[in-house]
């Protein structure tokens, strides 16, 4: 103990180091006494260090000698060996190879004699309670990842050492990486063998990487191990039981996750598979049966999001006006959403040879932008070239009365040359009261059509859009790709083809009787400008149906009332018989569409009339007589002493119209007066009553404007 004098002098204070060191000698020689004790003595069994690493070299001599010729032959055949795996976290998963990368540990039991020792208390070995063993000293399993990614001794660390206890069984804990394929091979639908267990997980492995439903894809993978060298004679695999750590397999004690992916060890099973190179030679396998389902919130977010609502905002064009312009130019701006959406997001996604949901939901959004950017490019159109294309159909209309004309005279028997002649009044007005029955239940107007189009549009695209939506959910949640599948998506496609055009064809049906019941109501019987169009006859029609609110086919005094209120007109109900009165021909106290139309078809010809025009003259007489029928014509003619010829006039029904534009010639050709001074006579008459009726009407002139003016409220009231 002299050796810590000397320290004693370097601590003792400068003048007293001898005193001071003489009094804390004593504490120096007891720590001291500890420190050599605690390093060189055994305190719990009484033997130093040196003596214990005596024995443990010996013992490990000794097992050595037992190995010399045994480290490639099993303990015992078969040797029982317990097999389990503890994951513990999820490295990557790439879905192009097929390649998945988990940290765990491998874990095995087993028992060899070879590797044990006598603990009792006379044996030199009593105080060993365990040794560990290099892998190369001694037989280990032959255990291996049949579906390893790499090289098949890579997947672990095998420098991990064995940890043995005195009955000689083994424990090796061998923690590291693996890296798998999760393409198994096999029949699909083949395990989980165990029928317990295939009812609780499904028949769902093996399987391959299957991306038809990403991003709410789920991947069924396998990891399967078993003996590579040793067969199930040699070594019995098994599955380690649950151990008090909690830790042991199955590890069905946790969920493994990462940032995309989060994975689940459904549960694992044990079998014996046999091979044509050894028959009758089993090979036990395990089965750890892995369920990874992607993340899908990311996705989510950043593209079905937005492409949604992309797509909503381009059908809010069925709501714009088409002539506001910016239909177009929104349905563009939609399209153009979802390609830089497509554009941003395409390093991120998994490269596939196939259809997945995400680019069916990407292909169907753009089909449905261009259909409804498609649709108001024909709304559109449709109301620009509305005016061009009435001409054309006007062109059309002219041949099929022509058309229509000569096949009436051909089923007649009649000369096809005297078609083309010259017609009698009589003839002229019945031929175009028969073509205007052509014309009932006629197709709607470019406008009209737009309309339809419109409201079909509006009713079936984003009803459509939102079905293929409820599909991909449908899809996503039941798991199951063949809901998505090329098939069912043409059959989609057909369906929504064949539904839209079925509305459209059911609308149009539906607009032609309704167009239909309206003619009927609002005919051209009774008009007495028998060269109206159809358009023009319409214009009359949208506006008489303004005001006959009850649809009853007249305008009555409530009704006329209440039309001027709402446009801002104080209107009496007095001034309102007035106005009926004007053009209320048969005194029933309303106005009907045809006295409607000869009140505003008069106020035209006034307007431009000329007396020595006269084309005019007669149009405006025949306006003014229009109202005459066959027995007013009748009661005209015996007034004149013309009662000879009532007869023949009520037979070839001569009304008001047709007295005052008839000819010498219809009067001798169609109504056989032979005799040239009653002709003559006649057409005086005639020209006196029309002279006599265009002069008092002249007289009364500007209160007859004023009058028309007032009823022409009716075709825009604001002007009034």
């Amino acid at each position: 103990m002299n050796i810590l004098v000397p320290f004693g002098h370097v601590f003792a204070p400068r003048g007293h180091r001898a005193s001071w060191f003489a009094k804390i000698l004593p504490v120096h020689r007891v720590i001291f006494s500890v420190l050599v004790i605690g390093r060189f003595v055994d305190a719990t069994n009484g033997l130093n260090s040196t003596e214990m690493q005596r024995r443990e070299t010996q013992l490990h001599s000794l097992i050595d000698s037992r190995m010399l010729d045994g480290r490639d032959v099993p303990p015992s055949l078969p040797t029982n060996v317990s097999l389990g795996l503890h994951f513990l976290s999820l490295h990557s998963v790439d879905v192009v190879s097929g390649q998945i990368e988990l940290g765990l540990w491998r874990r095995m039991r087993w028992s060899d004699q070879r590797i044990s020792w006598d603990t009792s208390a006379d044996s030199e070995f009593e105080h060993v309670g365990a040794i560990v063993k290099d892998p190369k000293d001694v037989w280990v399993p032959d255990a291996l990842l049949y579906n390893s990614a790499e090289k098949i001794s890579a997947d672990l660390s095998e420098d991990v050492k064995i940890w043995y206890s005195p009955d000689g069984t083994g424990y090796w804990s061998v923690p590291g990486k693996v890296n798998f394929v999760c393409d198994s091979p096999g029949e699909p639908g083949e395990r989980p063998y165990d029928s317990d267990l295939a009812a609780s997980l499904g028949r769902k492995w093996p399987a391959k990487i299957d991306l038809t439903l990403f991003p709410f894809d789920t991947q069924y993978c396998e990891l399967k191990f078993g003996g590579w060298n040793e067969g199930g004679k040699r070594m019995n695999l098994k599955l380690m039981d649950p151990g008090p750590d909690g830790h042991s397999t199955p590890p069905i004690d946790g969920l493994l996750s990462s940032n995309s992916w989060k994975a689940t060890v459904a549960g694992a099973e044990l079998r014996n598979m046999y091979y044509l190179c050894c028959p009758g030679q089993p090979w036990p396998q395990a089965y750890y049966y892995i369920v990874l389902s992607r993340a899908y919130t990311d996705h989510i977010v950043n593209i079905f999001l937005p492409v949604m609502l992309a797509v909503c905002c381009g059908f809010l064009g069925f709501w714009l006006p088409p002539h506001s312009g910016e239909r177009i130019g929104l349905g563009v701006t939609c399209l153009l959403t979802i390609f830089a959406v497509m554009f941003i997001t395409n390093d991120s996604l998994p490269k596939t040879k196939n259809f997945t949901l995400l680019s069916l939901f990407y292909l169907f959004s753009l089909l449905f932008t261009l259909l409804t950017l498609m649709t108001s490019a024909v709304v559109i159109s449709l109301h620009a070239n509305g005016d061009r294309i009435r001409l054309i159909q006007s062109d059309w209309y002219s041949v099929l009365d022509t058309l229509w004309t000569a096949t009436a005279k051909a089923a007649s028997h009649e000369p096809f040359e005297k078609v083309f002649t010259k017609k009698s009044a009589t003839d002229s007005v019945k031929e175009k009261r028969d073509i205007s029955d052509l014309t009932k239940g006629r197709w709607p107007s470019c406008e009209e059509l737009a309309a339809i189009i419109d409201a079909v549009g509006r009713g079936t695209i984003p009803s459509s859009y939102l079905a293929f939506i409820l599909l991909m959910v449908c899809a996503a949640t039941t798991k199951n790709p063949d809901i998505i599948s090329i098939g069912s998506l043409l059959a989609f496609a057909v369906a929504l083809v064949f539904g839209i055009l079925t509305i459209f064809i059911f609308t149009l049906l539906r607009y032609k009787f309704q167009i239909a019941s309206q003619e009927s109501l609002y005919s051209r019987q009774g008009v007495v400008n028998t060269n109206l169009n159809h358009f023009e006859l319409l214009k009359y029609r949208q506006d008489f149906m303004s005001f006959d609110k009850d649809k009853s086919g007249n305008i009555e005094v409530g009704e006329l009332v209440e039309a001027m209120k709402s446009s801002g007109h104080d209107l009496g109900n007095e001034d309102a018989r007035r106005c009926i009165g004007l053009a209320d021909c048969d005194n029933d106290k309303s106005i009907s569409f045809s006295e409607y139309v000869n009140l505003f078809e008069a106020a035209k010809l006034r307007q431009q009339f000329t007396y020595s025009d006269t084309q005019n003259r007669c149009a405006y007489a025949a306006i003014l007589f229009g109202c005459w029928d066959a027995d007013r014509v009748s009661k005209w003619l015996v007034h004149k002493g013309f009662s000879e010829l009532v007869s023949t006039f009520e037979r070839n029904q001569v009304d008001g119209a047709i007295l005052v534009g008839l000819t010498e010639m219809q009067l001798r050709d169609d109504l056989g007066i032979a005799s040239i001074g009653k002709r003559r006579q006649i057409l005086n008459a005639i020209d006196s009553l029309i002279h006599e009726e265009i002069t008092l009407k002249l007289r009364k002139g500007h209160d007859l404007n004023e009058d028309v003016d007032l009823s022409h409220s009716s075709i825009d009231i604001s002007e009034t």
